[in-house]
This record gives structure tokens, C-alpha cells and sequence, in this order.
């Protein structure tokens, strides 16, 4: 099985027509919006409100797909499918990996971009 790349920019610049600089305005919007997106995630596992992770994992996960982030968005979709079934073992260690690779992903942006 092949491991998502952490920022596939071919991929994400297909979506946006080949326009680097409104990739890069995505990518700037997405980390403008992420620390609210994330504490939504973190509350609703601390909460244990399986409805609100699924919803908060599913709106990170559209946006980091939309910008290339695959890692990050295979995180989010798991943390989006525990929600959806109601099972929370394992939640907060892939919470704690999807901000790690978000930060990952960060760098690999930046890199590729600049």
C-alpha cells in the first residue's frame, strides 16, 4: 500500500487549475481557519459528542484535501469515521498525530510553494 504524501501538489494544484497563487491563498486561509477547527475537534473528543467530531472532522478533512494535505486527510477521515460509529478508543492519539502531521504538512507547503 502506498503512504499518502504529506502535501501531493500536483494534486492539489490539478484541483485549482494550475494557479499556484491561489493554491497558496487557500493554504494561507486553511491555517487562518485551523486553530478554531482544531479546538472544535479536541473539544468534541474531550466531550465525548461523537455527532460534533464527526461534523468538526469532516469539514477539516474537505479543506485539507483541497489543498493537498493527504496525510492530514486520511487522518481527519478517521477521526470523522469514529465519530460517525460512536468509537473513541484511539481518537486522542490520532487527534495528537493529525496536528503533528498538519505541522508537517506546514513545512512541506512552504518549501514547495516558495
Amino acid at each position: 500500500m502506498n503512504e499518502a504524501k504529506v502535501f501531493d501538489k500536483e494534486a492539489a494544484l490539478n484541483r485549482v487549475d494550475n494557479d499556484k497563487e491561489l493554491l497558496q491563498e487557500l493554504i494561507a486561509l486553511f491555517f487562518e481557519e485551523y486553530p478554531a477547527q482544531i479546538r472544535r475537534i479536541e473539544t468534541a473528543i474531550q466531550n465525548q459528542d461523537t455527532k460534533e467530531l464527526e461534523e468538526a472532522a469532516h469539514a477539516i478533512k474537505s479543506a485539507l484535501g483541497n489543498i493537498g494535505a493527504m496525510r492530514c486527510y486520511e487522518l481527519a477521515f478517521s477521526l470523522e469515521k469514529s465519530g460517525k460509529t460512536a468509537e473513541l478508543s484511539g481518537v486522542r492519539e490520532s487527534f495528537d498525530k493529525l496536528v503533528q502531521e498538519v505541522e508537517g504538512f506546514r513545512i512541506e507547503a512552504e518549501k514547495l510553494l516558495n
